[in-house]
């Protein structure tokens, strides 16, 4: 992560929400997606469901090299969750009103596309069960998501876009 700021954004910082990662069991968790932030200089975060024993859905949980995070599934539901932010503002906000941990639902991926006048933009997710819980965009199974960093003069002002599944591109395009 950068630290020097001067002016508009410095960098984009995932949050540590909870304390309860270390109660988790691995067997319990379910990895959902992995996420490539190029606003974090390409640090990797993975998502996971935490299940109970009948697969439900209990929290979504963060892992990555240097932080973890879990938010109960039911935050979710209850409202809006920010997730990381940039220079005290939410740059990362989800929520899903509609979703049940038994059925899933639509997952509302908030961002911060323009930092210089407040502009965000939201993706949806279906969270859906088939043989096991997933992500889908336009109903195609989610796998990877990369964050696209909006620049202006060189420094960070928000996220420019999400690409689904798209790796291998997102790492030419700095």
């Amino acid at each position: 992560m950068v630290n020097a700021c001067l002016g508009l954004f410095c960098s984009l910082s995932f949050l540590p929400i909870g304390d309860r990662i270390q109660d988790l069991q691995q067997d319990q968790l379910h990895q959902v997606v992995e996420i490539l932030s190029q606003p974090e200089d390409d640090k990797i975060h993975r998502m996971y469901f935490h299940l109970d024993d009948n697969d439900n859905i209990l929290d979504l949980v963060r892992i990555s090299d240097d932080s973890e995070a879990y938010v109960p599934f039911q935050d979710l539901v209850a409202g809006e969750v920010v997730m990381a932010v940039v220079e005290g503002r939410d740059a990362v906000i989800l929520s899903c009103p509609e979703c049940s941990e038994t059925n899933g639902g639509t997952l509302y991926f908030r961002y911060l596309t323009n930092g210089l006048n407040d502009s965000y933009d939201t993706m949806s997710l279906e969270i859906r069960k088939d043989d096991q819980w997933n992500l889908y965009f336009d109903a195609q199974k989610v796998e990877t998501m990369t964050l696209v960093s909006r620049r202006v003069f060189g420094r960070l002002i928000g996220i420019k876009e999400i690409k689904i599944n798209d790796w291998s591109q997102a790492f030419h395009d700095h």
